[in-house]
């Protein structure tokens, strides 16, 4: 159990050391990232300043909001068209302007 435990160990040890610094979200650009969130502040609060970095850095900011058992919530605004639907696109940078939470 010791052994198993001190191998365990060294392997995650290993795998985190060779994380590049490209792998480090202030050095994301051009990506799309998704986040998911149950209400409909929790992504403002919780990752709001995370949000507006990935945007400034021209990623494209996708917030999926959970409401009432699993129904979606749409901000108004622009939105990608998706099988899941409920996708919302009220973060991030379009057009030169950051949208978060639905507020502009």
């Amino acid at each position: 159990m010791k052994t198993t435990f001190i191998l365990v160990t060294i392997l995650l040890l290993s795998l985190v050391s060779r994380a590049s610094a490209a792998d480090r979200l202030e050095n994301y650009t051009n990506k799309t990232v998704l986040i998911f969130t149950p209400h409909p502040d929790d992504d403002t609060f919780a990752v709001g300043g995370t949000m507006a970095l990935l945007a400034k850095n021209k990623n494209r900011v996708v917030v999926e909001r959970q409401l009432r058992s699993g129904n979606g919530f749409r901000a108004p605004g622009p939105h990608p068209q998706s099988r899941g639907g409920s996708l919302l696109r009220g973060a991030g940078h379009t057009q030169g302007k950051h949208h978060l939470a639905g507020t502009r």
